[in-house]
């Protein structure tokens, strides 16, 4: 049987932290013990500080543990966080200090060169390291870092060009005003641009470049990516179709599977329609096609709260549970 560990989670008010205590609620050998947030002072239940999001049911089980200051320890076995960027890698390293394992979505532990850098079913391996802190993707990079280790495998990489649409709850809690966004798309998202084309550097080990370009669109949940790349070899359409169908990209010690789904007709994958398959465990890829430019293109779309964050904190925890058994 599983040895049950316990779990801190920084960030918990935030909406990728209701998100992350909603996945872990009754899991059977993770138990959430503490919950930090920057708005905590150690007096607090949780219950009354939380700004829901959520149907009541998820965040039930939490309303009453106390919500602690960030740079509280707790002694957990694990910390989860997914704290705001800035200050994030400070708070971190008092936990990880503390002889806690962190396993952090924030964008400073992400870019440093020292942190391993995990997406589960590409490296998941580097978790049975001895390295107190490990980071998971940004959201866009673990949405593509799946399909392009397909077929980066099967057929080899030369060059991705990939355009990002990016979801309003990507911003998290507040997030942005109805006038910021309502009728528009932000375009020209540096830090985005950077967390992408950086990480999936980091992640492939500068096989081959990444030119990126992001946009903030006025829709709920669900990020969509335009995918462009240059191939060593020049598969036929179908066989791009077929080599990202049979990757199981997801390793068998996580509870909740990421699956790829490859969709056919016409305005597939969408948005509104594929972003909460498989408990947003999904990501749905269509239009695959040849590219005039380079040798294939396609879309993906992928729940960001799930799949692409909190989703992949998860199976990290899991995957590293499971090595330490």
């Amino acid at each position: 049987m599983q040895k049950r560990r316990t779990v801190a989670i920084l960030g918990a008010c935030r909406l990728m932290g209701q998100h992350l205590l909603r996945r872990l609620d009754r899991h059977p050998y993770l138990k959430v013990t503490a919950l930090h947030d920057h708005a905590g002072d150690g007096l607090g239940r949780y219950g009354d500080r939380v700004d829901r999001q959520l149907p009541q049911q998820y965040l039930k089980a939490y309303e009453s543990l106390h919500v602690h200051p960030e740079t509280v320890t707790a002694g957990t076995d694990l910390t989860l966080s997914v704290l705001p960027d800035e200050g994030s890698a400070e708070i971190e390293r008092i936990h990880a200090q503390s002889g806690s394992i962190v396993i952090t979505h924030a964008e400073e532990h992400r870019l440093a060169s020292r942190v391993p850098l995990v997406a589960p079913g590409k490296n998941h391996d580097v978790l049975a390291s001895d390295a107190g802190v490990f980071a998971t993707p940004n959201c866009t990079t673990m949405m593509l870092a799946l399909p392009l280790h397909a077929l980066h495998e099967a057929f080899g990489i030369e060059a991705a060009v990939v355009t990002t649409m990016q979801s309003v709850t990507g911003s998290d809690l507040p997030g942005l005003h109805w006038s910021q966004i309502f009728d528009t798309a932000i375009c020209n998202l540096a830090g985005e641009v950077r967390a992408l084309e950086g990480e999936l550097q980091r992640l492939f080990a500068g096989h081959f470049p990444v030119s990126a370009m992001c946009a903030r669109v006025p829709v709920s949940v669900g990020h969509a990516i335009t995918v462009s790349l240059k191939l060593s070899s020049a598969p036929n359409p179908a066989k791009v179709s077929d080599c990202l169908a049979a990757f199981a990209p997801c390793p068998q010690q996580a509870s909740t599977p990421t699956s790829i789904a490859v969709l056919a007709g016409q305005n597939r994958p969408s948005q509104t329609k594929d972003v909460h398959t498989n408990d947003g465990m999904a990501l749905s890829i269509g239009g695959i096609g040849p590219c005039p430019v380079n040798t294939v293109r396609f879309y993906i779309v992928g729940n960001n709260l799930e799949a692409a964050t909190t989703g992949a904190l998860v199976q990290c925890a899991e995957i590293w549970a499971q090595s330490e058994s």
